[in-house]
């Protein structure tokens, strides 16, 4: 299972404010299972399925999304988490609202027998 942010002007902001803060915040490159799967099943193609879940996030859910996220909310100083919520609720008033949207991405394959 690998999840990613979506591509939407709040999430995308949102990723530059949590990388600004904590570089290992950065989205990786996906792939990551594909190799492991690779390996696991060599020869085999595997198959996928992406989900999509968005949910809309008020003043409450907001900070509290940021504080669970484990580079941000005990990743950082209480200076530097503070920063990052009054960003966000800027960014969130910009976008007309925050929306917490990842795509989420199972993959598996069978090896042959």
């Amino acid at each position: 299972m690998e999840a990613t942010f979506a591509r939407t002007p709040f999430m995308d902001g949102l990723a530059s404010l949590l990388a600004r803060e904590n570089p290992k915040a950065r989205q990786r490159p996906p792939g990551a299972a594909r190799q492991i799967l690779a390996h696991a099943a060599p020869g085999v193609r595997p198959t996928e399925e992406t989900f999509r879940q968005d949910a809309p996030l008020d003043d409450a859910a907001l900070p509290a999304v940021l504080r669970s996220l484990s580079y941000a909310g005990p990743a950082l100083s209480p200076g530097a988490l503070e920063a990052l919520l009054a960003a966000a609720g800027s960014l969130a008033g910009a976008c007309g609202g925050a929306r917490f949207c990842r795509d989420l991405t199972l993959r598996w394959a069978r090896r042959r027998t």
